[in-house]
């Protein structure tokens, strides 16, 4: 099959309100690039008309979360 490669990220931040308070800020990135992966190519030789041919994406396009947790 073909190879295939995924770039994630993310990025935190804490910030303190007092010193017993404070706030962490998140964001989270999967397939940051959001480049497009062909799947493998069909192999049933059942089906001449699908052998070979490239139906579908590997990767999932890209997500993305953001949190924001308090603690104290």
């Amino acid at each position: 099959g073909f190879p295939t490669w995924n770039l994630d990220l993310a990025v935190m931040k804490d910030i303190k309100i007092r010193e017993s308070i404070g706030m962490t800020l998140s964001f989270k990135f999967v397939n940051v690039l959001n480049h497009f992966q062909p799947a493998n190519p069909g192999l049933s030789i059942e089906n001449p008309g699908r052998f070979g041919v490239i139906t579908g994406q590997a990767n999932a396009p890209r997500q993305m979360e953001f949190g924001l947790r308090l603690f104290f």
